[in-house]
């Protein structure tokens, strides 16, 4: 079992999924907060009875199934209804990835957490040991938007400010990632990171049997 939890996250479009794509190659299990979110609303789940009760049968596909995307404009355009979803959602995602990494094997696990500054930081997730930000200028995440998802710049800014600023998110960093360049730069990062966690790992370890 995993002794230390690093945080990864980032804005939309920063690359945060390269990234932990690399440390899964160096064999470090990965819990996805995306993935996490969608199993907390499963069919059959307490969690999308939940959202049914807050939200109303409209918010269900044919086959009972949360339809996302229209949960997804819903909660985008209502401030209110999004603070609903969240308190539905969040706790059921942060206990799954408490789960999921302290029961992974290796020296560490990462937590993918891509609102992680939005969500609270240390303070919603007290079990974290390291927060890693991936970080890309404001052009870059406009264009690999625009780019992934056919938005326009009009749209692609809407999303990138409804996210924590940059300045937020690296508030609560302990390792950053600049991701302004290709991705043999990612590897060099996430290969020097692998090195001082698992360090870092070690040292706990010491202490721990010392204490």
């Amino acid at each position: 079992m995993a002794t230390y939890c690093v945080a990864v996250t980032g804005g939309v479009a920063s690359g945060k999924s390269e990234v932990t794509r690399r440390f899964e190659r160096l064999g470090i299990a990965v819990a996805d907060a995306d993935v996490a979110a969608r199993s907390a609303v499963a069919v059959g789940t307490p969690g999308l009875a939940e959202v049914v009760a807050a939200f109303g049968q409209g918010v269900l596909e044919p086959d009972g199934a949360l339809n996302r995307s229209a949960m997804r404009e819903r909660v985008f355009a209502d401030p209110a209804a999004r603070r609903t979803l969240e308190q539905i959602v969040h706790p059921r995602v942060r206990s799954l990835l408490q789960t999921q990494w302290q029961y992974a094997s290796g020296p560490y696990a990462v937590v993918a957490i891509p609102l992680l500054a939005e969500g609270g930081g240390r303070a919603s997730y007290p079990w974290i040991d390291r927060i890693v930000v991936v970080d890309a200028p404001l052009e870059a995440q406009r264009a690999r938007l625009m780019q992934r998802d056919g938005s326009s710049v009009a749209l692609a800014d809407h999303m990138i400010a409804a996210q924590a600023t940059r300045a937020a998110r690296l508030a609560i960093a302990d390792d950053v990632i600049v991701n302004a360049g290709g991705l043999d730069a990612i590897d060099d990062h996430v290969v020097a990171l692998d090195r001082r966690y698992r360090l870092l790992v070690a040292h706990k370890s010491v202490a721990d049997v010392a204490s």
